[in-house]
């Protein structure tokens, strides 16, 4: 068995979050699959949505995909405060709203009213009537908490762009990453004045949507020529006027805010 010791504490900046799950991605690559791998996290001063949602993910990707025997250590978090807010946020599990009624789900998402974050959470994505059922009014009432718990009424014309941000990720994955599931977490880091919405899922990269439209009409073959052309609303859904989201979100990240 091989224990890997996360990093007690990581910066506020969600880049350096990011930073750290590739270069744990690149230590466990080195380890390769024929080790039993306990990732270590009990030391750990704080966490970030930044760094627990993509954790959790990639755990579950390199032992679903991969074949690698791998965990997240069960013991007790040594600080106290830690342990309190992994327990309120179902870490290392996920709360889900898979065959749950409306009126269920607004239930399960009423038990976070008022407070300052969203747990971990699994919602389905599929074609079927039910599922679409569930999932619009897990997004509807998301929608609504995370106007709660930012307070963004307080601040005019803020409201429209952030639910459209929400909006816009979600749907990405509903018509490209052809995965079951897609995962939120939010943090409201009230007296720094931000909040972290960390949105992610399993499926397909971008590439590999490029690369099975229209038998690649772009000729796009690098994850980075993929973004760039995202970036500049190459879409695959087809039709008219479709495809500017992530262009249209980047444009009014940078400059409408």
């Amino acid at each position: 068995m091989i224990e890997i010791k996360l990093k007690r504490n990581i910066d506020d900046d969600f880049g350096k979050n990011i930073s750290s799950i590739i270069e744990l991605m690149d230590e466990i690559n080195n380890i390769g699959n024929k080790e039993e791998i306990i990732l270590n996290y009990v030391d750990a001063k704080f966490t970030h949505p930044f760094f627990t949602l993509p954790l959790l993910l990639l755990v579950k990707n390199l032992r679903n995909h991969y074949g690698y025997n791998i965990s997240i250590s069960r013991e007790r978090f040594r600080n106290e405060f830690v342990n309190q807010y992994m327990s309120m946020i179902q870490f290392p599990d996920f709360l889900t709203c898979e065959d749950k009624s409306p009126d269920e789900i607004e239930m399960i998402l009423k038990r976070f009213e008022n407070k300052s974050y969203l747990p971990l959470i699994q919602f389905p994505i599929g074609t079927d009537l039910a599922t679409a059922q569930i999932r619009d009014s897990f997004i509807q009432h998301l929608n609504n908490l995370l106007c709660e718990i930012t307070e963004i009424d307080k601040y005019p014309g803020l409201k429209s762009p952030i639910l459209y941000f929400v909006d816009e990720l979600l749907s990405n994955i509903i018509h490209h990453a052809k995965f079951d599931y897609g995962y939120i977490m939010a943090q409201h880091y009230k007296s720094k004045g931000y909040v972290d919405i960390c949105i992610a899922d399993l499926g397909r990269t971008l590439l590999e949507s490029y690369l099975e439209f229209e038998f690649n009409k772009y000729n796009i073959h690098t994850h980075k020529h993929a973004l760039e052309s995202s970036l500049h609303g190459k879409s695959t859904k087809g039709g008219i006027d479709r495809g500017y989201g992530i262009s249209t979100s980047i444009n009014m990240l940078c400059r409408g805010l």
